[in-house]
């Protein structure tokens, strides 16, 4: 669906990367504290605190279908956050998802048994960032959703970039779409192929279905409630925007076009997004001579004049 009144707030951003790192400079707590100004591409006035979480949405499988059997599809979650403990070593990030590679109960692979987890090095954060670390209790945050380009996972696509986000002052989410990440080519190993309903079920549709189940998670206190950190307490409700690249990208400007072809509308409570290496191939489809995507031409902006007029500055 078009996105038809010039009064809405929604900001698609198709830059490069440098660009983003500019927008950081328009944000609520990027720039100055205390007098003191901080550059966009290096670590603002707050330690990083990080945790995950797997979430289940209970009104879809696995796959994204319906009706819906016990199971429900999970998602996993990398989350970093601003926090005022001081943060002096690196954590290392894991790139396997456990329930999608370990296959429990068959749920990924039908009729194989219950694997081990598959060893997974990761990788280590660039900033120093401390597990589990309290939350900054000064202020409101805005909060941010990532979603990872096709066959990665939350934290291995563009993490530096997420941790210094919330070192600005936000709290960022990274949701790994399950069926669609890195357990691809780790399941490659065991020559095994993915249950192949996972990906019949649109792949942009569910990754948007994804992000805004995450939202919802985030305002609905479920996320506190699984990991111990009161986040909706300081969540910025007005103040929600979504970045992706490549496939993450594409993600990040369905939520708030929509995606006509499928019926399915966007997430007005998405105030920006930002499309890093994205494209919109497949958005488009006819519907009485009409796009149903919003046109590439319109949707470029310069990042920090998208960020501003988005009202996350």
């Amino acid at each position: 669906m078009l996105l038809e009144s010039p009064k809405k707030k929604l900001i698609i951003i198709l830059c490069v990367a440098v660009g983003f790192l500019f927008a950081i400079n328009s944000l609520a707590f990027s720039g100055k504290s205390k007098g003191k100004f901080y550059p966009p591409d290096q670590v603002g006035p707050y330690s990083i605190g990080h945790t995950t979480v797997i979430l289940t949405d209970t009104s879809r499988n696995l796959d994204g279908s319906t009706p819906v059997t016990p199971e429900g599809r999970f998602l996993h979650l990398d989350i970093w956050y601003p926090t005022t403990e001081k943060t002096t070593e690196h954590v290392a990030y894991t790139w396997n998802n456990p329930l999608y590679n370990e296959n429990p109960d068959g749920l990924v692979y039908p009729g194989l048994p219950d694997l081990p987890p598959l060893i997974s090095e990761g990788s280590r954060s660039l900033n120093h960032v401390l597990d589990e670390a309290p939350l900054a209790q000064n202020g409101n945050f805005p909060l941010l959703v990532a979603s990872h380009g096709s066959l990665v996972s939350s934290a291995k696509n563009m993490p530096d970039t997420l941790e210094t986000l919330a070192s600005h002052g936000y709290l960022v989410a990274s949701v790994e779409h399950t069926g669609n990440n890195d357990a691809y080519y780790q399941a490659s190993v065991l020559g095994l192929t993915p249950n192949p309903s996972i990906q019949q079920e649109g792949t942009i549709l569910q990754r948007t279905k994804d992000v805004s189940f995450v939202i919802d998670q985030f305002l609905q206190e479920a996320v506190d409630q699984e990991t111990g950190i009161a986040f909706s307490e300081q969540i910025d409700a007005e103040k929600i925007g979504v970045l992706g690249f490549s496939l993450g990208g594409q993600t990040s400007l369905a939520m708030v076009t929509g995606i006509g072809s499928a019926g399915h509308p966007a997430d007005h409570r998405v105030k920006a997004a930002f499309m890093g290496g994205g494209t919109n191939w497949g958005f488009f489809s006819t519907n009485g001579g009409r796009a149903s995507g919003a046109p590439l031409s319109w949707a470029c902006e310069t990042a920090t004049t998208a960020w501003s007029v988005a009202g996350l500055s």
